[in-house]
C-alpha cells in the first residue's frame, strides 16, 4: 500500500472516534438531576439499561480508531 491510502486511513479513524463518540454521548436520554432521589436516579437505571450499556460499550469501541488516528498524527 502507498502512503495516501495510509493517510485516508488515519484520517477516517478520527472521523470514526467522533461519530462513535458522539452516538455513545446522545444514545442515552437526559440522566436525572443530581438532587434526585436514589429511587428516582435506580429508577432511571433499570428503565435504560440498554441504552447505558450500548453507549459503554460504543465509547469503548470508539478507543481503536482513536489509538490508529494518534498513531497516524504521530507518523506525520
Amino acid at each position: 500500500m502507498n502512503e495516501t491510502k495510509w493517510e485516508r486511513y488515519g484520517a477516517g479513524a478520527g472521523i470514526a472516534f467522533v461519530v462513535l463518540l458522539a452516538v455513545s454521548t446522545f444514545i442515552v436520554p437526559m440522566a436525572p438531576h443530581i438532587d434526585a432521589s436514589a429511587g428516582r436516579i435506580s429508577s432511571y437505571v433499570a428503565d435504560h439499561r440498554h441504552a447505558l450499556m450500548t453507549s459503554t460499550l460504543l465509547g469503548w469501541v470508539a478507543v481503536l480508531p482513536f489509538l490508529w488516528f494518534m498513531g497516524h498524527l504521530r507518523h506525520v
